[in-house]
Protein backbone atom coordinates (compact mmCIF):
# COMPACT_ATOMS: atom_id res chain seq x y z
CA UNK A 1 0.00 0.00 0.00
CA UNK A 2 2.96 2.15 0.98
CA UNK A 3 4.54 1.49 -2.43
CA UNK A 4 1.21 2.15 -4.72
CA UNK A 5 0.86 5.81 -2.56
CA UNK A 6 4.25 6.70 -3.22
CA UNK A 7 3.95 5.69 -6.99
CA UNK A 8 0.52 7.74 -6.91
CA UNK A 9 2.45 10.93 -5.38
CA UNK A 10 5.31 10.24 -8.02
CA UNK A 11 2.52 10.45 -10.78
CA UNK A 12 0.60 13.59 -9.57
CA UNK A 13 4.16 15.24 -8.77
CA UNK A 14 5.33 14.38 -12.23
CA UNK A 15 1.85 15.68 -14.08
CA UNK A 16 1.82 19.16 -11.91
CA UNK A 17 5.76 19.50 -13.38
CA UNK A 18 4.28 18.76 -16.79
CA UNK A 19 1.44 20.88 -16.39
CA UNK A 20 4.06 24.05 -15.30
CA UNK A 21 5.91 23.11 -17.95
CA UNK A 22 3.19 23.65 -20.59
CA UNK A 23 2.17 26.55 -18.37
CA UNK A 24 5.44 28.22 -18.82
CA UNK A 25 6.16 27.31 -21.77
CA UNK A 26 2.90 29.77 -23.35
CA UNK A 27 4.35 32.26 -20.81
CA UNK A 28 4.78 35.95 -22.13
CA UNK A 29 8.06 36.34 -24.11
CA UNK A 30 7.32 32.61 -25.58
CA UNK A 31 8.41 33.14 -29.53
CA UNK A 32 5.83 30.78 -31.33
CA UNK A 33 6.17 29.43 -35.40
CA UNK A 34 3.66 27.64 -36.78
CA UNK A 35 1.59 27.11 -39.83
CA UNK A 36 -2.38 27.45 -40.02
CA UNK A 37 -5.00 29.16 -42.16
CA UNK A 38 -5.69 32.63 -41.32
CA UNK A 39 -8.88 33.73 -39.60
CA UNK A 40 -10.66 36.66 -39.98
CA UNK A 41 -13.00 38.52 -37.81
CA UNK A 42 -15.39 40.70 -39.55
CA UNK A 43 -15.01 43.58 -36.60
CA UNK A 44 -16.19 47.40 -37.23
CA UNK A 45 -14.41 49.92 -38.42
CA UNK A 46 -12.00 47.37 -39.69
CA UNK A 47 -11.64 43.34 -40.07
CA UNK A 48 -9.21 41.46 -37.42
CA UNK A 49 -6.72 38.79 -38.56
CA UNK A 50 -5.97 35.85 -36.08
CA UNK A 51 -4.77 32.27 -35.85
CA UNK A 52 -5.63 29.58 -33.94
CA UNK A 53 -2.90 26.78 -32.76
CA UNK A 54 -2.94 24.38 -30.63
CA UNK A 55 -6.85 25.13 -28.95
CA UNK A 56 -5.80 28.91 -28.72
CA UNK A 57 -6.93 32.01 -30.84
CA UNK A 58 -3.94 34.61 -31.30
CA UNK A 59 -4.30 38.17 -32.97
CA UNK A 60 -2.13 39.37 -35.34
CA UNK A 61 -3.33 42.00 -36.92
CA UNK A 62 -5.73 44.83 -38.55
CA UNK A 63 -6.71 44.78 -42.21
CA UNK A 64 -5.07 48.39 -43.47
CA UNK A 65 -3.47 49.29 -46.55
CA UNK A 66 -0.24 48.57 -47.78
CA UNK A 67 1.54 51.04 -45.50
CA UNK A 68 0.49 49.74 -42.29
CA UNK A 69 3.53 48.18 -40.17
CA UNK A 70 1.53 44.74 -40.47
CA UNK A 71 1.06 43.09 -43.37
CA UNK A 72 -1.89 40.76 -43.08
CA UNK A 73 -1.68 37.13 -45.05
CA UNK A 74 -4.27 36.09 -47.72
CA UNK A 75 -7.45 33.83 -46.79
CA UNK A 76 -7.52 30.33 -49.28
CA UNK A 77 -3.76 29.70 -48.50
CA UNK A 78 -1.75 28.81 -45.18
CA UNK A 79 0.21 31.01 -43.38
CA UNK A 80 3.28 31.28 -41.33
CA UNK A 81 2.98 32.81 -38.40
CA UNK A 82 5.89 33.90 -36.74
CA UNK A 83 5.39 36.25 -33.14
CA UNK A 84 6.15 36.37 -29.64
CA UNK A 85 3.52 35.93 -26.89
CA UNK A 86 2.46 38.90 -24.73
CA UNK A 87 0.09 39.30 -21.73
CA UNK A 88 -2.39 42.24 -22.97
CA UNK A 89 -5.83 41.57 -23.18
CA UNK A 90 -7.31 40.18 -26.17
CA UNK A 91 -8.01 41.73 -28.98
CA UNK A 92 -10.79 40.31 -31.14
CA UNK A 93 -10.80 37.37 -28.76
CA UNK A 94 -6.86 36.42 -29.75
CA UNK A 95 -3.59 36.58 -27.67
CA UNK A 96 -1.62 39.70 -28.94
CA UNK A 97 1.47 38.79 -30.67
CA UNK A 98 3.94 41.10 -31.02
CA UNK A 99 5.89 41.70 -32.72
CA UNK A 100 4.22 39.30 -35.52
CA UNK A 101 5.09 38.11 -39.35
CA UNK A 102 2.60 36.50 -41.21
CA UNK A 103 3.58 35.16 -44.20
CA UNK A 104 1.40 33.73 -46.80
CA UNK A 105 2.87 29.82 -48.12
CA UNK A 106 2.38 30.39 -51.99
CA UNK A 107 1.44 28.79 -53.84
CA UNK A 108 -0.85 26.19 -53.36
CA UNK A 109 -4.11 27.24 -52.29
CA UNK A 110 -6.21 25.38 -49.84
CA UNK A 111 -10.12 26.12 -50.12
CA UNK A 112 -10.47 24.87 -46.59
CA UNK A 113 -8.39 28.08 -45.34
CA UNK A 114 -11.84 30.28 -45.84
CA UNK A 115 -13.32 31.06 -42.28
CA UNK A 116 -14.68 34.36 -41.59
CA UNK A 117 -15.96 34.66 -37.56
CA UNK A 118 -18.30 37.18 -37.17
CA UNK A 119 -17.18 40.28 -34.87
CA UNK A 120 -19.39 38.90 -31.92
CA UNK A 121 -19.31 41.99 -29.76
CA UNK A 122 -15.59 42.47 -30.40
CA UNK A 123 -14.30 45.75 -31.66
CA UNK A 124 -11.26 46.32 -33.98
CA UNK A 125 -9.00 48.69 -32.26
CA UNK A 126 -8.48 52.49 -33.71
CA UNK A 127 -6.61 52.45 -37.04
CA UNK A 128 -5.51 55.44 -39.51
CA UNK A 129 -7.56 53.82 -42.84
CA UNK A 130 -9.99 50.72 -42.97
CA UNK A 131 -9.76 48.20 -45.73
CA UNK A 132 -11.40 48.96 -48.84
CA UNK A 133 -13.13 46.43 -49.44
CA UNK A 134 -14.22 44.43 -46.32
CA UNK A 135 -13.73 41.20 -46.69
CA UNK A 136 -17.18 40.12 -45.70
CA UNK A 137 -19.01 39.02 -49.32
CA UNK A 138 -21.14 42.16 -50.60
CA UNK A 139 -20.08 44.21 -47.12
CA UNK A 140 -17.92 47.52 -48.42
CA UNK A 141 -16.22 49.45 -46.23
CA UNK A 142 -18.85 52.94 -45.14
CA UNK A 143 -16.53 55.03 -43.92
CA UNK A 144 -12.31 55.55 -44.49
CA UNK A 145 -10.35 57.45 -42.12
CA UNK A 146 -8.35 60.61 -43.96
CA UNK A 147 -5.27 58.98 -45.75
CA UNK A 148 -1.43 59.15 -44.14
CA UNK A 149 0.56 62.24 -44.78
CA UNK A 150 3.34 61.79 -47.29
CA UNK A 151 6.38 60.17 -45.71
CA UNK A 152 8.61 63.24 -44.71
CA UNK A 153 11.70 62.55 -47.03
CA UNK A 154 15.07 61.31 -45.06
CA UNK A 155 17.30 63.49 -43.93
CA UNK A 156 20.90 64.15 -44.66
CA UNK A 157 23.38 61.49 -43.31
CA UNK A 158 25.53 63.09 -40.33
CA UNK A 159 28.89 62.11 -39.67
CA UNK A 160 30.86 59.93 -38.59
CA UNK A 161 30.46 58.09 -41.92
CA UNK A 162 30.96 54.31 -41.33
CA UNK A 163 30.58 51.28 -43.44
CA UNK A 164 27.38 50.36 -42.78
CA UNK A 165 24.63 47.73 -43.32
CA UNK A 166 20.70 48.09 -44.14
CA UNK A 167 19.25 44.47 -43.94
CA UNK A 168 16.18 44.46 -46.77
CA UNK A 169 13.91 42.07 -45.43
CA UNK A 170 11.65 39.15 -47.57
CA UNK A 171 9.41 36.76 -46.53
CA UNK A 172 9.43 33.56 -46.39
CA UNK A 173 9.83 31.38 -49.70
CA UNK A 174 9.44 35.05 -51.50
CA UNK A 175 12.10 37.43 -53.79
CA UNK A 176 8.90 40.02 -54.17
CA UNK A 177 10.07 43.46 -51.99
CA UNK A 178 7.35 44.50 -50.47
CA UNK A 179 6.74 48.15 -48.61
CA UNK A 180 9.53 47.31 -45.81
CA UNK A 181 11.81 46.24 -48.48
CA UNK A 182 11.59 49.32 -50.59
CA UNK A 183 12.06 51.37 -47.88
CA UNK A 184 15.18 49.62 -46.30
CA UNK A 185 16.47 49.57 -49.97
CA UNK A 186 15.86 53.63 -50.28
CA UNK A 187 17.62 54.48 -47.13
CA UNK A 188 20.50 52.29 -48.27
CA UNK A 189 20.83 54.41 -51.27
CA UNK A 190 20.68 57.51 -49.84
CA UNK A 191 23.46 57.13 -47.74
CA UNK A 192 25.14 56.12 -50.80
CA UNK A 193 24.70 59.28 -52.08
CA UNK A 194 25.02 61.09 -49.12
CA UNK A 195 28.52 59.62 -48.37
CA UNK A 196 29.44 59.69 -51.78
CA UNK A 197 29.99 55.68 -51.53
CA UNK A 198 32.42 54.25 -53.43
CA UNK A 199 31.29 50.54 -52.99
CA UNK A 200 28.02 48.93 -52.32
CA UNK A 201 28.16 44.95 -51.66
CA UNK A 202 24.52 43.33 -51.84
CA UNK A 203 24.51 39.70 -50.66
CA UNK A 204 21.48 37.79 -50.58
CA UNK A 205 20.57 35.06 -47.74
CA UNK A 206 18.14 32.45 -47.40
CA UNK A 207 16.38 30.88 -44.12
CA UNK A 208 13.90 28.52 -43.27
CA UNK A 209 11.72 28.27 -40.50
CA UNK A 210 11.82 26.18 -37.17
CA UNK A 211 8.70 25.92 -36.07
CA UNK A 212 7.07 25.42 -32.46
CA UNK A 213 6.59 22.07 -32.89
CA UNK A 214 10.31 20.46 -34.31
CA UNK A 215 9.34 20.73 -37.69
CA UNK A 216 11.11 22.80 -40.44
CA UNK A 217 10.78 24.43 -43.31
CA UNK A 218 13.25 25.02 -45.61
CA UNK A 219 13.40 27.53 -48.60
CA UNK A 220 14.31 27.41 -51.96
CA UNK A 221 18.41 27.50 -52.61
CA UNK A 222 17.39 29.92 -55.60
CA UNK A 223 16.23 32.80 -53.81
CA UNK A 224 19.59 34.19 -52.10
CA UNK A 225 20.71 34.73 -55.84
CA UNK A 226 17.19 36.13 -56.72
CA UNK A 227 16.76 38.48 -54.08
CA UNK A 228 20.33 39.72 -54.65
CA UNK A 229 19.66 40.52 -58.05
CA UNK A 230 15.81 42.34 -57.56
CA UNK A 231 17.77 44.89 -54.91
CA UNK A 232 20.41 45.01 -56.66
CA UNK A 233 18.85 46.24 -59.81
CA UNK A 234 16.57 48.56 -57.46
CA UNK A 235 19.53 50.53 -56.36
CA UNK A 236 20.49 50.86 -59.78
CA UNK A 237 17.43 52.55 -60.62
CA UNK A 238 17.07 54.91 -57.93
CA UNK A 239 21.24 55.24 -58.52
CA UNK A 240 24.21 55.12 -55.73
CA UNK A 241 26.26 57.44 -57.66
CA UNK A 242 29.53 56.81 -58.58
CA UNK A 243 29.40 53.54 -56.57
CA UNK A 244 30.78 49.76 -57.98
CA UNK A 245 27.91 47.69 -56.97
CA UNK A 246 29.10 43.96 -56.00
CA UNK A 247 26.36 40.87 -55.95
CA UNK A 248 26.94 37.76 -54.47
CA UNK A 249 24.84 35.13 -52.75
CA UNK A 250 24.91 32.56 -50.30
CA UNK A 251 23.23 29.33 -51.24
CA UNK A 252 23.70 27.62 -47.56
CA UNK A 253 20.30 28.44 -44.98
CA UNK A 254 21.34 30.73 -42.05
CA UNK A 255 21.29 28.61 -38.86
CA UNK A 256 17.41 28.82 -37.70
CA UNK A 257 16.48 29.06 -33.72
CA UNK A 258 12.60 29.58 -34.04
CA UNK A 259 13.10 33.66 -32.54
CA UNK A 260 12.83 35.53 -35.46
CA UNK A 261 14.06 33.51 -37.85
CA UNK A 262 12.31 36.27 -40.19
CA UNK A 263 15.05 38.49 -39.72
CA UNK A 264 17.54 36.18 -41.26
CA UNK A 265 15.60 36.09 -44.78
CA UNK A 266 17.51 39.17 -46.48
CA UNK A 267 19.32 40.64 -48.49
CA UNK A 268 22.45 42.98 -46.86
CA UNK A 269 22.98 46.19 -48.69
CA UNK A 270 26.79 46.75 -47.06
CA UNK A 271 27.67 50.83 -47.84
CA UNK A 272 31.33 51.75 -47.92
CA UNK A 273 31.28 55.76 -48.05
CA UNK A 274 34.07 57.33 -50.03
CA UNK A 275 37.23 58.74 -49.18
CA UNK A 276 36.13 62.49 -50.16
CA UNK A 277 33.28 62.21 -47.17
CA UNK A 278 32.96 64.23 -44.59
CA UNK A 279 34.46 62.19 -41.02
Amino acid sequence: MLHARIFAYLLVAIGGASLAQADSSKAPGTHLSFVTCPIVRDTDPTPCWLAEYEGELYYLGLQQDTEAEFFPPQQGYKALIEGVLTDKPRICGGIPLEPVKATTLLPERDPSCNQILPAEGWVAPPARRGAIPRISPGILATEIDKPRPRRAPLPPPEPPFEITTFAIPFDFGSEFMLNKATRATQRAQWYALGTNARKVEVIGYRAGALLSNGKRLYEDKRLPKQRALKVAEALRDIGVGDAEIEVRWVTRSEKVTGKEDYLLRRVDVIVTPGEDSAT
